[in-house]
C-alpha cells in the first residue's frame, strides 16, 4: 500500500485546498486514505465511503 500512500501525499503537496483524498479499487473500498493533520472532517469516514460503494 506504501505507493497508495506516495500518491495521495503528492496529491495533497500538489493542491493546498484538498483536504481528503483517498483511493479505492472496483468495489468502492477504500485501499488507502489520507486528511490534512490539524483538519477535522467534515464528513464521517463511514459517511465517505457510502458513494463510493454505490457507483
Amino acid at each position: 500500500m506504501e505507493k497508495y500512500e506516495r500518491l495521495l501525499n503528492m496529491l495533497m503537496d500538489f493542491n493546498s485546498d484538498m483536504r481528503f483524498a483517498a483511493v479505492c479499487d472496483k468495489n468502492g473500498g477504500i485501499l488507502w486514505n489520507t486528511k490534512r493533520n490539524n483538519v477535522k472532517n467534515m464528513v464521517p469516514l463511514s459517511d465517505t465511503k457510502k458513494p463510493f460503494k454505490e457507483l
